[in-house]
């Protein structure tokens, strides 16, 4: 047995160092993120309460840090020149809206309703409640007045919220 094995080894080895070196790997892709599921749903609700705010069908905006309309010339801005603020959206039951800053407004604020920043972001609300709770907020460049389209069951509406400043 022993002298098949060793009759054999020469004839494996020769195989291998005569075969065709393996290709090379292929480059490794440039970095792409996977993309983030943009919708929020009732796992996210944050089960909270705040009267008040400002309506735009069946969504309702609360800040919580500021006041609209009202101006702040002293709201911190960070090293980038935005300004986060802590804006709850709550969703009426059954329904499930898509809230957008508006086009002409994009380079000058974003949604933080999810990881990263969005220009628009989807919210289903929990069957069974009155509001679903979604914790966030809006990041602005400046003080400015903020339209924002919310849609839902081919309905739209526009609200302009005060963000750090009057007058709107």
């Amino acid at each position: 047995m022993r002298s098949v094995v060793l009759a054999v080894m020469p004839a494996l080895l020769a195989g291998c160092s005569t075969a065709s070196p393996a290709p090379p790997p292929p480059p490794s892709p440039s970095y792409s993120p996977v993309p983030v599921d943009r919708v929020r749903g009732c796992a996210d609700n944050a089960g909270m309460n705040l009267p008040g705010g400002v309506t735009a069908g069946p969504v309702r905006f609360a800040a919580l840090d500021i006041r609209f309309g009202e101006p702040m010339a002293d709201y911190p801005v960070s090293a980038t020149g935005w300004t986060s603020l802590k804006i709850a959206l709550f969703v009426q039951a059954g329904t499930r809206v898509t809230v957008s800053i508006a086009a002409e407004q994009r380079a000058e604020a974003r949604l933080l309703y999810l990881p990263g920043e969005d220009s628009t972001t989807t919210f289903e609300s929990c069957p069974g409640s009155a509001e679903t709770a979604f914790p966030g907020g809006i990041a602005v460049k400046g003080p400015m007045c903020l339209p924002v389209d919310v849609a839902w069951a081919g309905q739209t509406a526009r609200v302009t919220l005060g963000l750090l400043r009057g007058g709107c």
